[in-house]
């Protein structure tokens, strides 16, 4: 077994996107605040080190892919997606480069998978997406940010008063006025 040292850019194919249920379940909850285990796993075909490397590596590929557990109540908060909110389960084959991910001919995740993931770490449909409840809470919460949100210490505390809006129901009414 070899060890890649740094790793400039790849190739992987017959890839598919792994994304670790008890992270997912602490985003979830935490409102962002954590960072699942996740990555695109597949047969190395091609790799761009320093020292040299072997096959060829494209700029890009074809659609690309986001995951980024930080953009809460997102899809691509919660699963690896192309145009940010079209969950991806697999790929012909995957090019990382730049901290990019793109995916040529990639496999959509069904409606029944995607129900199923967000039923394993406490979701729904609704909570989620640009049309989820979660979504419409921060959006009209946004638009009346009061003057010391752009204090970096507000920033600091403003995920868990959003995880407990989210979580706390009989506490909503009283958080609306901070966030």
């Amino acid at each position: 077994m070899e060890t890649l040292g740094h790793v400039r850019a790849l190739v992987l194919s017959r890839a598919w996107f792994y994304v670790g249920l008890t992270g997912s379940e602490s985003t979830a909850k935490g409102g962002g605040s954590k960072s699942p285990y996740a990555g695109p796993v597949g047969h190395l075909t091609a790799a761009e080190m320093p020292e040299g490397g072997f096959g060829v590596v494209p700029q890009r590929g074809a659609e690309e892919v986001t995951f980024n557990p930080r953009t809460f109540p997102a899809m691509r908060s919660l699963l690896f997606c192309i145009g940010g909110d079209k969950p991806v389960t697999a790929a012909a084959e995957v090019v990382m480069r730049d901290w990019h991910l793109w995916a040529n001919g990639p496999q959509m995740m069904s409606d029944a998978d995607v129900d199923e993931h967000l039923a394993k770490i406490g979701l729904t449909r609704a909570d989620v997406g640009k049309g989820g409840k979660v979504a419409a809470f921060m959006r009209r919460r946004v638009a009346h940010t009061p003057s010391f949100g752009s204090d970096p210490r507000y920033e600091r505390i403003r995920p868990h008063l959003i995880r407990l809006a989210y979580q706390e129901l009989d506490l909503r009414s009283v958080l609306l006025s901070l966030l």
